[in-house]
């Protein structure tokens, strides 16, 4: 009886993956070249329009704070006033005071705030005359 031997493709298959593998390997390991980052500019923020636009969102705040009639109503006011001030773009040089009512228009929003909300937003107008005009 005569032997016959089957070809089988294996081995041209495994060198085939073995030279893909390489390919893959040699072209991930190249160095490329780093792209630039693009810094963006800062675009300047006018002080004048944010004093503007924060008085007069102090102003709304404290004339509908109170006419409201019950603490659902503050909240609500409060929370629309702190996503006004949210909204607004802020120069240096005011981040102390924008951080300062934030913070206060959130505890108004949470119903945190420790005494009458009114005599705390003074507090602040005092140090900021400009806020009450």
């Amino acid at each position: 009886m005569r032997f016959y031997h089957r070809h089988s493709f294996f081995p041209l298959v495994v060198m085939l993956l073995t030279l893909l593998l390489g390919a893959v390997m040699a072209f991930a390991l190249l160095p490329r070249e780093t792209p630039t980052q693009v810094v963006p500019e800062e675009t300047v923020v006018d002080a004048e329009a944010y004093r503007d636009s924060l008085a007069g969102i102090v102003r709304g705040f404290r004339s509908d704070f109170s006419q409201a009639v019950d603490d659902a109503g503050r909240k609500d006011i409060g929370a629309r006033a702190l996503q006004a001030m949210l909204n607004l773009r802020v120069p240096a040089q005011y981040k102390s005071l924008h951080l300062a009512l934030a913070v206060f228009m959130s505890s108004v929003e949470s119903d945190t705030a420790q005494s009458d909300p009114l005599a705390q937003l003074q507090t602040i107008v005092q140090t900021y005359p400009w806020l009450s005009i």
